[in-house]
C-alpha cells in the first residue's frame, strides 16, 4: 500500500502588533524589523508561547470550501500565527533535489474561502481599526491574494493599500490612511488632515477600511442624507451596469434594503443569478454620490453584522472577514504553484525556501492615557512624569497617544533617558469622549515623586 504524502500549500499569518512590538529602550515594531530579523523572532515568540492569534480569532472553512477541499485531497491545519492548507502530493526527483506535484491539480481559478470569527471581546478594542460601521455598509474585512503582488506591500499582503486621505470624510480614532506618501493613524474624530489629529505609522501593509468590502447578496443601506431619491446601481469592474435599484427615502423609513441576489428581466422579473466577485456600487441621490468597491459572495448570506447598538461602542457580531485564496496561473500574482505544475518553493533571505505565507497585518490602537484620582482629587505630576502628562481637569493625560501592547511599556522622556514607569491601561479601559477622542482610564491615589494629589 502506497504512502499518503501531503505537504503545505499556502499558508495565511495574521500578526498583530499588540503581541509582537519588542520593549526595551523604547519600542521597536515588529514590522520595522528586517525579515529575516522577523522570522527569528517570531519563532521565538511562538517557542515562548507568547504569540497564539487562535487566542483571539477563529478560523474555519466556508461549507463550499470544506467540500473543495475534501474534493481535491486538501486539509486546513491552524497553528499559533493562523492557518495553512496541505495538500496531498506525489514525490518527484529532479537531479539531487526533491520536488512535489498535487495528486490532484486543482482547476485555475479554484478558489478556498475561510471565515474569520472574533472571540476575544477585547480584539477591536486593541486593534487600529474602525469601531463602528463606515459608509453605511454592513460590511466585512476581505483579504485575498487575487490581484496582488508582493511588489505592492514589499510583501505578500493580502490586504488591500492604504486608502489615501479625502478631505470631508469622516475619519475614527484608529483609521489608518495616506496623508502625501506617509501613513498615518488619526488618533481624534476628524474630517482634516491637521497634524493634531493624526499620528505617524511606521510600516505598511495593515488591514484598513479599504479591505472592509465583503458583503452578503442581500443587505440593507442607511440613508443618511435628506429624504427623497435615492439609485444604487450595481456595475461590474468594467462598468458595466449589473442592477439597478430605484428607492424612495421618507424621513420614517431610511433602511432601504438592496437584493443583488438576481438581475432583473425586462419584464421586471428575477433574472439570471449574479455570481460572487468584485464590483462598483454607485450610490446616488440628495448630495450623496459614492462610488464604491464591494466584494459580493453568496456564503455570507448567513446575514451581515448588525450595526452598533446606540451607546455601543462596536458591533457585537463575531464575524470579522473573510480569507480568500484563489488558484491563480503561475504567471499572475502570488500563485501557489510553478509554472510547471508544482507545489510553489519561494526562496527566504538568508538561504533556504519556504511554501507561499501570506500575510494579514493589524497595528495596536492608540489612546491617550488618562490618569484619574480613585478618590475624586486633583492630581498633580512631578518630576519626569511632568514631561509626560498635562492636566485636564482634575485628571492628568499623557501628551500623546500611546499604543496598547501585551507587555508593559516604560514612558520616556527623551531617547535613551531611563524608562517612567506609569500604570499601562488595558484595552478594555478605553473610553469614547465627546471631543471625538479615545481615551484608557486608569484610577490610581499616588505613585511616589511621580504622581501626587492636592
Amino acid at each position: 500500500m502506497s504512502t499518503l504524502v501531503f505537504k503545505r500549500l499556502f499558508e495565511v499569518r495574521f500578526l498583530h502588533e499588540f503581541y509582537l512590538a519588542e520593549h526595551g529602550q523604547g519600542v521597536q515594531l515588529f514590522y520595522e524589523k528586517s525579515p529575516a530579523e522577523r522570522r527569528t523572532y517570531l519563532e521565538k515568540m511562538i517557542l515562548e508561547g507568547r504569540y497564539d492569534i487562535l487566542r483571539d480569532l477563529d478560523i474555519e472553512p466556508t461549507p463550499e470550501t470544506a467540500a473543495r477541499l475534501r474534493g481535491r485531497q486538501m486539509k486546513i491545519g491552524r497553528n499559533a500565527t493562523g492557518f495553512f492548507v496541505g495538500i496531498e502530493v506525489v514525490p518527484e526527483t529532479i537531479g539531487a533535489s526533491t520536488t512535489y506535484r498535487p495528486r490532484k491539480m486543482p482547476e485555475t481559478g479554484f478558489r478556498m474561502s475561510f471565515f474569520i470569527r472574533v472571540k476575544n471581546t477585547r480584539f477591536r478594542a486593541f486593534t487600529a481599526l474602525r469601531l463602528r460601521q463606515a459608509k453605511n455598509l454592513p460590511a466585512f474585512y476581505f483579504w485575498t491574494n487575487a490581484g496582488k503582488t508582493s511588489a505592492s506591500a514589499g510583501f505578500p499582503s493580502l490586504s488591500e493599500p492604504a486608502p489615501a486621505f479625502t478631505t470631508g470624510q469622516t475619519y475614527e480614532p484608529g483609521e489608518i490612511a495616506l496623508i502625501g506618501s506617509d501613513l498615518y493613524e488619526a488618533v481624534a474624530a476628524t474630517q482634516n488632515s491637521s497634524a493634531a489629529n493624526w499620528a505617524a505609522v511606521a510600516g505598511q501593509g495593515y488591514t484598513t477600511e479599504n479591505d472592509r468590502i465583503a458583503l452578503p447578496k442581500q443587505f440593507p443601506w442607511t440613508w443618511t442624507d435628506t429624504p427623497g431619491p435615492a439609485v444604487f446601481t450595481l456595475n461590474d469592474p468594467a462598468g458595466g451596469e449589473v442592477k439597478k435599484i430605484e428607492a424612495v427615502v421618507t424621513e420614517n423609513s431610511r433602511r432601504i434594503p438592496l437584493n443583488f441576489a438576481r438581475r432583473v428581466q425586462p419584464d421586471g422579473a428575477p433574472g439570471a443569478p449574479i455570481s460572487d466577485g468584485y464590483y462598483r456600487l454607485l450610490v446616488q441621490g440628495g448630495s450623496t454620490n459614492l462610488d464604491l468597491q464591494v466584494y459580493l459572495n453568496n456564503e455570507l448570506s448567513g446575514g451581515a453584522p448588525s450595526g452598533p447598538a446606540p451607546g455601543q461602542l462596536f458591533s457585537t457580531s463575531n464575524l470579522l472577514g473573510m480569507v480568500e485564496i484563489v488558484h491563480n496561473d503561475a504567471s499572475q500574482a502570488l500563485p501557489l504553484f510553478d509554472a510547471d505544475g508544482r507545489l510553489l518553493q519561494v526562496p527566504l533571505s538568508g538561504g533556504g525556501s519556504s511554501h507561499p505565507v501570506f500575510e494579514v497585518r493589524f497595528l495596536s490602537r492608540s489612546a491617550w492615557w488618562r490618569y484619574r484620582s480613585d478618590r475624586g482629587l486633583p492630581l498633580l505630576a512631578e518630576n519626569e512624569a511632568a514631561l509626560l502628562l498635562d492636566p485636564s481637569g482634575n485628571d492628568l493625560v499623557t501628551k500623546q497617544t500611546r499604543r496598547f501592547f501585551n507587555a508593559p511599556q516604560g514612558l520616556y522622556t527623551t531617547p535613551g533617558a531611563p524608562a517612567v514607569w506609569l500604570p499601562n491601561p488595558p484595552p478594555e479601559a478605553l473610553r469614547p469622549a465627546p471631543d471625538g477622542k479615545l481615551f484608557a482610564e486608569t484610577l490610581i491615589s499616588k505613585i511616589p515623586n511621580l504622581i501626587t494629589t492636592s
